[in-house]
């Protein structure tokens, strides 16, 4: 005798498997980090997985950086402020010195290691030489 699933549990369990994987969606497993590192990317995230950690993983900070004001952006799971992020400004300095702990990171956190001088702007008007260090070229017209 064939035993069968009445439809109700079919499509329950049609409805969790579907609201795990949107939950699957709406929480990456990763990190980014973006700025003044070696290798700026995307990286796997694991439970304990520290600011100090990230930076290495992506290959150290580089020598323009600016490690006083690092940018965490974190994802918020309830938007009832209507901000979707918050922002979360960390001393990296602070952790390399030992006088506050190394700074815990979530899935889906960006972090933004800012350069301690600035890009230079587009709309700054290019720099051209004057007129009179131009040489002159003489055309061959035969």
């Amino acid at each position: 005798m064939k035993r069968r699933f009445p439809i109700l549990a079919l499509v329950l369990v049609g409805l969790l498997s579907f609201e795990a994987m949107a939950q699957t969606q709406r929480t990456p497993l990763t990190v980014t980090v973006v700025g003044a590192v070696a290798k700026p990317g995307t990286y796997p995230m694991n439970s304990g997985l520290t600011l100090l950690t990230l930076v290495a993983m992506s290959g150290g900070l580089q020598k323009s950086a600016d490690s006083s004001m690092i940018q965490v952006v974190r994802l918020k799971e309830q938007a009832a402020d209507s901000k979707l992020s918050e922002d979360i400004f960390v001393d990296f300095r602070k952790i390399l010195s030992g006088k506050v702990r190394d700074f815990q990171l979530q899935p889906g956190d960006v972090i933004f290691i800012p350069f301690s001088t600035p890009l230079p702007r587009l709309t700054d008007p290019p720099v051209t030489p004057p007129l009179k260090d131009i040489a002159r070229v003489e055309v061959d017209r035969s």
